[in-house]
């Protein structure tokens, strides 16, 4: 039986399955980074992301919408952490930081 999207995303990272939300993820595409000199390529994320491993800096950029009583921020993110974002008000993008690979997956929930 061939898996789906959302069951390869949920045996990868299984803390999805104990989550609250979301119940329906649809796996859009994962990045590698292995190389230190890509560290400064900035990627663009869909709604919900993991990090699988590595560190990375993760800036959520508010939307037109939202500029005027929002502000952008970084947050740092390592290993095991998840996001989600409305992106009706917010636009996320990372670039990794450290040496180690990262590995990053996302997609959009439902």
């Amino acid at each position: 039986n061939p898996q789906n999207k959302s069951q390869i995303l949920q045996e990868i990272f299984p803390i999805f399955s104990s989550l609250l939300f979301p119940k329906d993820i649809s796996l859009k595409s994962c990045f590698l980074i292995h190389h230190p000199r890509l560290q400064d390529k900035t990627y663009r994320l869909q709604n919900t992301f993991v990090v699988g491993s590595g560190r990375l800096n993760l800036y959520v950029i508010p939307s037109f919408l939202c500029r005027e009583h929002c502000k952008t921020l970084m947050v740092e993110l390592e290993a095991g952490d998840i996001g989600f974002t409305n992106v009706d008000y917010w636009a996320t993008s990372f670039n990794s930081r450290g040496s180690e690979p990262v590995v990053v997956c996302d997609g959009s929930a439902g």
